[in-house]
């Protein structure tokens, strides 16, 4: 549902790798990596990295992301389970 409204979006939207089961907050979640393009006014694109976390909320879905330039080190995944980590949804 959320990688479709995102491929609507953004038309290079693109999953990295197929959607894991995760927890967040001890609440069912998703987690994915996927890439899409942002191109801003005067033309600029910029490739962007994603790391997303979705938590079902009854008939809405928390939408959690993290975005770092496409190009570059592979160091943010354990922020990114970290931030995951951290936050604390009530009930």
């Amino acid at each position: 549902m959320v990688s479709a409204g995102l491929r609507n979006t953004y038309a290079d939207f693109k999953l990295l790798q197929e959607i894991e089961a995760t927890e967040v907050s001890g609440l069912m979640a998703a987690h994915a990596r996927a890439q899409h393009t942002v191109t801003i006014a005067d033309g600029t694109a910029f490739k962007v990295l994603l790391c997303l976390g979705v938590v079902p909320r009854g008939a809405l879905r928390l939408l959690i992301g993290m975005g770092r330039p496409a190009e570059g080190p592979e160091v943010w995944e354990g922020e990114f389970d970290a931030a995951l980590g951290s936050i604390e949804i009530e009930r």
